[in-house]
């Protein structure tokens, strides 16, 4: 219903319209989602009213709608501490997770890392500044500095490289807690479980399931080259490259067929 409420609007009023929401969403990082999603929805009811009589989006909110958004922010309920920090050490958890993965991935091996941990409550911070804090200031910008805009691109793409690259990074030096190796299997099974249920309740988390086979994979492979199972660059090198341009080429068509749905709808 919120949604066919904006596609209905106008299309300047629409263009107008999406920004303020845009900006809204981006902005209630601290603020209560849902009390934010009503007002949106609000407004753009009361808008639709305002067309009938021949008012554009201009005309309803101003021309200092970023003002107007600022104060209905402002105004607009906090979010609870403990949802704020579940938030975050989600983020965290999610960060870690991938880390560990790709620590796996490297060497065959389920193992925590206490500077891969820090790593990711940095970037967490560094992830929701960006997204939550520089993003949002962009928006009302008649035409964003295409060097800002390349900055924040890079700085993301930075980021995941450095997580990702870490455990290689660190080799010997890092602070590492490590298990027998019954619980590397563990890991691929119960990752690999997670990973199918996940996959048929959530539509969008198959987008990065075969990432994370192609990584288990390539666990599996460094783990069986080292027990002296396999060897040669067929399981070394061209298996695991093999492995993972596969999996990015169909995690890149699959994120484009999402998008494209999402557009549709």
């Amino acid at each position: 219903m919120f949604q066919l409420t904006i596609n209905s609007l106008l299309p300047e009023n629409k263009l107008y319209f999406d920004e303020i929401r845009d900006y809204m969403i981006l902005k209630s990082f601290l603020k209560d989602e849902q009390a934010i999603l009503d007002q949106i929805y609000g407004m753009a009811s009361d808008l639709k009213m305002a067309e009938a009589d021949g008012l554009t989006a201009k005309d309803f909110f101003g021309t200092e709608a970023k003002v107007m958004a600022d104060q209905l922010l402002k105004n607009a309920p906090k979010v609870p501490l403990k949802e704020i920090a579940t938030t975050y050490f989600g983020a965290v958890a999610s960060l870690y997770a991938i880390g560990i993965l790709l620590l796996f991935a490297n060497t065959g091996r389920f193992q925590l890392e206490f500077i891969l941990f820090l790593a990711s409550c940095v970037n967490a911070l560094l992830i929701y500044w960006l997204i939550f804090g520089l993003l949002p200031s962009l928006l009302f910008k008649p035409k964003p500095p295409k060097v800002v805009l390349g900055v924040i691109t890079l700085t993301m793409i930075i980021l995941f490289n450095i997580v990702s690259s870490l455990p290689t990074m660190i080799g010997d030096i890092g602070m590492y807690l490590r298990f027998p190796e019954i619980v590397d299997w563990l890991f691929v099974i119960v990752t690999s479980l997670v990973t199918l249920i996940f996959s048929i309740k959530a539509k969008a988390f198959r987008v990065f399931a075969l990432l994370i086979f192609a990584f288990l994979i390539n666990g599996i492979l460094k783990k069986l080259i080292v027990i002296g199972i396999v060897s040669g660059q067929l399981w070394s090198v061209w298996l695991p490259i093999g492995t993972l341009i596969i999996a990015l080429l169909i995690f890149y068509l699959i994120s484009y067929r999402l998008v494209k749905e999402a557009d549709k709808g």
